[in-house]
């Protein structure tokens, strides 16, 4: 028991030797005792308001290490300069003071009171200051602030001096035993205000030939040239430019300094005709140099002598619909040529089943340019899809396109759909379900010609009119049934 605790009583006679025998700690709380408490705290102490600590590297105090840099090299007049400075050693509270080129103060770090103590005075520490309204370049200077105790043999850069002086340590008059320790910072530049500045890349665009009820687009960016937003404030088209001609998005819109934004334009003719020269768009904007620029639009409507059949869409899918619901799509059949189109005859394509309806029926006639809405319906008659290649036949005098054709596609849905509730998915195991089964039976029985929606323990159950309760879903093994519907 005596040897074993013995190597243990010799540790800890050790290591409270070691700390009570820490001569810096007990000398630095000393020198603050001494010299600091009657302006600070007693409570907060600080190793880097003291020069030794400070201001160099480490404890040899042959160097200053007191730094500062911008945050940029370049700023407009008045913009936020902002500077970090790091200085010292240690990592305890400290003062920094900001100069301008003049060395007049702009900021500094000292906490409420000078007293310090605060973790926004600690390196290390961030000062802003607006930067000079006049063009040029600038060299300020950051300076630590704190006491002179302890300073045998410690470097003073430069030297000392009675002011201010960047590279120097100078004395604080008005404060006894206490100095500023300043050197400089990297030069910046203040650069003339920049005005918004728009530019078009391309100015122009060119369509090309567009059929008739046919449409392109074409883009163009509208660019920032300048380190300061464009303001977009109208965009219209310029006289004698029809209205076939569209744009997106519209004015107002912003352009963020040096950015850009992507203008489409359309062209989608009615009639035959190139654009009139000079066709354009006008895009205003708060450039004052080129406060109104235009963007060149030409191109060529084409059209034919005769009728065109033009469909719009040229299919319908239908997706899923329930059984004997019917659900209605349109299209647009437009005539693009330049005579009157006759539609002589609409009937379905060959193996297109019956379930296919449509309104108005042929004959009817489109001057040119003119538009006829077609509405197709689709009402299944079981739980399957549209054969391949199902559609309408549109029998016209199009000497081109006599017989267009609107391909249609779908499916009959039996009308049940399944939503599994909150904690149960249709994935992961399978379960049972019988008691799923014997719900549906009970509907199969009871069940009027109205659509249902029936919540169970194991979710909601949609039922249609139409719909025979054929069908047993999955779901995650747990989701027990809890409860009959009554």
């Amino acid at each position: 028991m005596v040897e074993t605790l013995a190597p243990r009583l010799c540790s800890a006679i050790a290591l409270l030797i070691v700390v009570l025998g820490a001569p810096q700690a007990r000398a630095t709380l000393t020198l603050y005792n001494n010299n600091c408490v009657s302006c600070h705290s007693s409570a907060i102490t600080t190793c880097d308001g003291c020069h030794a600590h400070g201001v160099h590297s480490s404890s040899a105090k042959n160097d200053i290490n007191l730094t500062g840099t911008t945050d940029k090299v370049s700023y407009a007049p008045g913009s936020p300069v902002k500077v970090t400075v790091n200085a010292g050693y240690r990592t305890d509270w400290v003062r920094v003071v900001l100069f301008d080129q003049n060395l007049k103060e702009l900021a500094r770090s000292s906490c409420p009171g000078g007293a310090g103590g605060c973790t926004t005075s600690v390196v290390p520490v961030t000062l802003t200051a607006p930067a000079p309204a006049t063009p040029g370049t600038y060299i300020w200077a950051v300076a630590w602030y704190g006491n002179n105790f302890d300073i045998a043999g410690a470097s003073f850069g430069s030297g000392t001096s009675s002011s201010l002086k960047v590279g120097f340590f100078s004395a604080d008059v008005n404060n006894p035993n206490h100095g500023y320790q300043t050197v400089a910072l990297p030069a910046f530049s203040v650069s003339a205000a920049s005005a918004p500045a728009i530019v078009l890349n391309p100015t122009s665009l060119d369509f090309q030939t567009v059929a008739i009820g046919g449409s392109k687009t074409l883009s163009t960016q509208v660019q920032s040239a300048s380190t300061v937003p464009l303001s977009v404030t109208g965009i219209s088209s310029c006289a004698g430019t029809p209205g076939s001609v569209t744009w997106t998005p519209p004015a107002p819109l912003t352009v963020a300094a040096g950015g850009s934004v992507t203008l489409r334009v359309t062209f989608a003719p009615t009639a035959a005709g190139a654009l009139p020269a000079g066709a354009c768009l006008a895009i205003a904007s708060n450039d004052p140099a080129k406060p109104t620029v235009k963007l060149g639009v030409s191109g060529t409507a084409a059209g034919t002598a005769g009728p065109a059949l033009l469909l719009e869409p040229a299919s319908l899918d239908f997706q899923s619909v329930v059984i004997g619901a019917p659900r209605k799509l349109t299209t647009q059949v437009h005539n693009a040529g330049g005579a009157a189109l006759d539609l002589t005859s609409i009937a379905l394509c060959s193996g297109t089943p019956t379930t296919i309806g449509w309104t108005p029926s042929a004959p009817a006639s489109l001057a040119p340019g003119a538009s006829l809405t077609l509405n197709v319906f689709y009402t299944p008659a079981a739980a399957d899809a549209l054969p391949a290649g199902s559609c309408l036949v549109i029998a016209s005098n199009d000497p081109a396109n006599a017989s267009a054709r609107l391909s249609v596609s779908g499916a009959g849905s039996s009308g049940f759909t399944f939503e599994p509730p909150i904690g149960c998915s249709s994935g992961g195991s399978t379960g049972n379900f019988v008691g799923l089964a014997a719900l549906l039976s009970l509907v199969a029985r009871r069940r009027s010609r109205r659509a249902r929606t029936l919540p169970t323990s194991f979710g909601i159950l949609h039922v249609s009119a139409a719909a025979t309760p054929d069908v047993v879903g999955s779901g995650r093994a747990g989701c027990a049934y809890k409860r009959a519907l009554r």
